[in-house]
């Protein structure tokens, strides 16, 4: 539940369960549980950015460093060094190493990277950063890469920096792409199960009615019966019992329209959920628009602002989604729409070169490869040659 709340950004509530582990493992003396509560309750304070209790937590951990498997003291080593990187650099390389000679994980070269780079020992910085790119996937790489792009900006490699930015945007765009799949894929399993749901809700409630109909000639019958009878108390009771199972098919049957309406409410509440979130993310690519325009730049969005960017401006300008959509053979990246969007917005080549990060031949290579996924329609004018 820690690690399911740390990865939700819930850090309250796994800083909770962090305290409860602790005492459990303080009852217990067992010196692993210490270790693994203290590292937990280290990061749930630093994602509520509280870093001096996150450094005195983390720090509890090193008494049982050697308590700890292998593999889980290598990421309690890695957030030693990265807790203390910012107060005290040789105690940060110190445990890294440690991590190091265990079996270092991408995080272990990382944040030995940023000590090094800090410390003008550039070349060995980049060896590790290397490292560590050839270790992690999609999302930890673009990280790492938005890392050390800060650092070349901050110490003026800026040539270095717009590679890193151009390569940054590629991968971004190759992430976003795979997320995309994956949540249409989550979409369409959720309307596919709502749309069943919806179905059989509607056969339980014609069942319901028969049901209760059925029930009520039963009754009937059953008192009828009973009546006419007027037999021994055997069959009274017998009568007794058939009308009390009939009272709990109808009382079951109320249950499950209780269930029915919740389940109704509560689809209501996430289309009502998902509409804010929309305005939301309409608001976010606003901004950012405004942002663009009043002289920023791109280099230091992440992929989800530039997707909010691309559905405010492509749902204001509805003629150019269309005149896109029509004109291209293919699903655009998120880096070409962009271009467009900024060539729309009537943007000259060198605005919209400092805009991206990127050189003009690079603008030539989009433009280039935007007439390679033409249609072959050429009725639908989307940007000047």
């Amino acid at each position: 539940m820690i690690m399911v709340n740390n990865q939700g950004h819930n850090y309250s509530k796994a800083l909770s369960y962090g305290r409860k582990l602790l005492k459990l493992a303080q009852a217990s003396s067992q010196k692993e549980w210490l270790a693994t509560a203290n590292n937990f309750i280290a990061v749930s304070f630093h994602g509520l950015e509280q870093d001096d209790s996150a450094l005195y937590y983390i720090n509890r951990c090193i008494p049982y460093l050697t308590e700890v498997s292998p593999q889980g003291r290598v990421i309690i080593l890695d957030n030693i060094g990265y807790l203390n990187m910012n107060n005290n650099q040789q105690v940060a390389m110190k445990y890294l190493r440690q991590a190091a000679a265990i079996g270092p994980s991408v995080d272990t070269y990382d944040n030995m990277a940023k000590i090094l780079a800090r410390q003008g020992h550039e070349q060995q910085a980049d060896s590790l950063w290397n490292l560590a790119l050839g270790k992690c996937n999609i999302e930890q790489k673009c990280q790492i890469i938005k890392n050390i792009q800060q650092h070349k900006n901050k110490t003026g490699q800026q040539q270095e920096a717009n590679r890193l930015g151009t390569w940054l945007l590629n991968l971004s765009d190759s992430l976003s792409a795979e997320q995309k799949t994956n949540k249409v894929e989550v979409l369409q399993n959720d309307f596919e199960n709502q749309t069943a749901q919806t179905q059989t809700n509607n056969h339980s409630q014609r069942l319901e009615l028969w049901i209760m109909a059925l029930t009520v000639v039963l009754i009937v019958a059953s008192f009828s019966w009973m009546y006419k009878e007027k037999g021994t108390a055997k069959k009274q009771k017998k009568q007794q019992s058939i009308i009390d199972e009939k009272n709990q098919i109808i009382q079951d049957l109320k249950t499950q329209k209780d269930q029915s309406e919740r389940e109704l409410a509560h689809k209501s509440e996430l289309i009502d959920n998902m509409m804010k979130k929309r305005m939301e993310n309409l608001k976010q690519g606003e901004t950012l628009f405004d942002e663009i325009m009043h002289g920023g730049t791109i280099c230091s969005w992440t992929k989800e602002e530039l997707l909010y960017f691309l559905d405010f401006y492509l749902s204001k300008n509805k003629e150019l989604q269309r005149a896109i959509a029509r004109k291209y053979k293919v699903d655009l990246s998120s880096k070409q729409k962009f271009f467009l969007c900024l060539v729309h917005a009537g943007l000259a080549n060198p605005e919209i070169a400092r805009v991206m990060g990127v050189a003009i031949p690079t603008l030539r290579n989009i433009r280039y490869k935007l007439r390679m996924n033409e249609s072959g329609d050429r009725t639908h004018h989307v940007y000047e040659s």
